[in-house]
């Protein structure tokens, strides 16, 4: 008597990033070294990761997005200075590789930096 083996799906795994964004982030990283190229990898990585969990696509994120995830870092006891530096990061990367805002005005430009906003006393 012998059994069958259950059918088996092979699963899409889909890239994480176009090809366009892969090269847009390697572009910005590749302008920096040491210190400051591992801080601003660690800032992309993890704006990265924030758009994938919420599938966004990198170059079609809005200033909501960025704010939501300005929101979610300082949710999650991020310093002031930390979100800071990562919208910095997000908002040079933008400026960097206009090519992927299509036209529009990047979203980080107008992003409020924590310190910025009403209420908010930042730490300069």
């Amino acid at each position: 008597m012998s059994t069958a083996a259950p059918p088996t799906a092979l699963a899409t795994i889909q890239p994480a990033f176009t090809d366009a964004e892969r090269l847009a982030l390697a572009g910005f990283l590749a302008g920096y070294r040491g210190l400051t190229r591992d801080a601003y990898a660690l800032d992309l990585r993890q704006f990265t990761t924030w758009c994938r969990a919420r599938s966004l696509n990198l170059f079609a994120v809005r200033r909501a997005d960025i704010e939501g995830f300005a929101r979610d870092l300082e949710a999650r006891g991020r310093a002031r200075a930390t979100v800071t530096r990562r919208l910095c990061t997000i908002a040079g990367f933008s400026d960097d590789h206009p090519q992927g805002r299509q036209g529009r005005h990047h979203p980080a430009g107008a992003a409020h930096r924590t310190g910025d906003r009403p209420g908010h006393r930042g730490t300069n």
